[in-house]
């Protein structure tokens, strides 16, 4: 498994655990979405930055505490390869997650209807959360296409 195998792999795991801590944390969840707005919006941004910084320095331990040795290469012409088509999937995702959200805003809401402010940066939170997903998952499936360990 190459370095950005297990760059993806641990980003789904750490995806993964985020899903089982968010679900723990309705009581945030419900403020958040409560009538009164976000009265402590700083600490869910403060909470959410700890969780996601946390996890990332987790996976960096994990994932660099091992090298490869010196005779096998870093990266390869093919490992640029399925970067670039994951990014481009990436970038096709954020356009469709952004406007299918502001449609169905647009639809719960209308268009009379306002939201509170701080919704909006939980979308980009969202959608920043879902393109990650889909890039690592781009990743993986490009490399299961090959035989053995992702090669032809």
């Amino acid at each position: 498994m190459n370095k950005t195998q297990k760059s993806a792999l641990f980003s789904l795991i750490n995806f993964l655990l985020l899903i089982i801590f968010s679900i723990n944390s309705t009581k945030v969840i419900r403020d958040v979405f409560s009538p009164e707005g976000c009265p402590n919006a700083l600490k869910i941004v403060l909470f959410w930055a700890f969780l996601i910084f946390g996890f990332m320095a987790l996976s960096a331990f994990l994932l660099y505490r091992r090298k490869q040795s010196s005779a096998e290469v870093e990266s390869d012409e093919r490992d640029d390869l399925i970067k670039k088509r994951a990014v481009l999937i990436c970038f096709i995702s954020v356009w469709f997650l952004l406007i299918t959200s502001y449609a169905i805003l647009w639809h719960i809401v209308g268009l009379n209807g306002s939201i509170p402010l701080c919704i909006l940066p939980l979308i980009y939170l969202g959608v920043f959360f879902a393109v990650i997903l889909v890039y690592n998952v781009a990743v993986l499936i490009q490399y299961g296409w090959g035989c053995k360990d992702g090669e032809k």
